[in-house]
């Protein structure tokens, strides 16, 4: 007899969740339902917990949902979190097309390399339509400033960003004060002024037993992150 097949890991739970509702809604059909389904449902950390705050603090919030990752380190399953992230594709012939997320979550399905990716998501306008749609899609986004990419027919495209400077050292050591937004200069919906546009890739993480004894530990010893992705138990 051969070896049994590996474990899927919660990555490719996350993944495997998400692809499998194409074309589907998931909750109430807003993003962050996609991306919190997929992470619960496969045994991850949900982020209600994660980001620390409830209420209108909540909706409002830089979501968190695990272990921070490097944009070009994304991988199948990996949450992305944005926050006024914009990019405009240019053609060869000066035909251009452009999209905005504003305060959006999305999981990665792919990533092609050098700031180009293929994302799961839901609460977005389709190619081409006016109205937001609020089944689970599949596109492709952008997230390098400046790079130009050439097509299987031999055009090329142009792409320019903004809001994708959220992963620099600073801000993660910013971020390493748990369960404390107001004290995080990535967090726009609680400071009026020095708010700052970001893709912040994630990696959820496997849901912890709560600790017997220990309960000031599990309000404040975990670190936000921003590009999260899953730990075992």
């Amino acid at each position: 007899m051969g070896d049994a097949a590996a474990p899927l890991t919660l990555n490719q739970k996350v993944f495997e969740y998400a692809r499998a509702k194409v074309d589907q809604q998931v909750g109430t059909g807003e993003c962050w339902d996609l991306a919190e389904e997929a992470v619960t449902k496969s045994g991850g950390e949900s982020s209600k917990w994660l980001t620390g705050v409830n209420g209108k603090a909540f909706e409002s919030a830089d979501y968190k949902w695990g272990t921070e990752v490097k944009l070009d380190a994304a991988q199948p399953g990996d949450i992305l979190q944005f926050k006024g992230h914009e990019f405009k594709e240019t053609m060869q012939g000066g035909a251009w097309t452009s999209q905005t997320r504003g305060h959006h979550t999305a999981i990665v399905e792919k990533n092609l390399g050098d700031g180009r990716l293929i994302v799961l998501e839901q609460h977005v306008r389709p190619p081409g339509s006016k109205e937001v749609s609020k089944k689970v899609q599949r596109r492709e986004i952008f997230v390098k400033d400046g790079a130009t990419y050439k097509e299987a027919d031999g055009s090329t495209i142009t792409v320019k960003t903004k809001g994708v400077e959220g992963i620099s050292s600073k801000n993660r050591q910013m971020n390493s004060l748990p369960r404390n937004p107001g004290r995080d200069l990535t967090f726009a919906s609680h400071l009026a002024a020095g708010a700052r546009t970001e893709c912040q890739i994630q990696r959820s993480i496997r849901k912890r037993p709560p600790e017997r004894g220990c309960e000031c530990w599990n309000r404040t010893a975990r670190r936000p992150a921003r590009a999260l992705r899953g730990r075992p138990i």
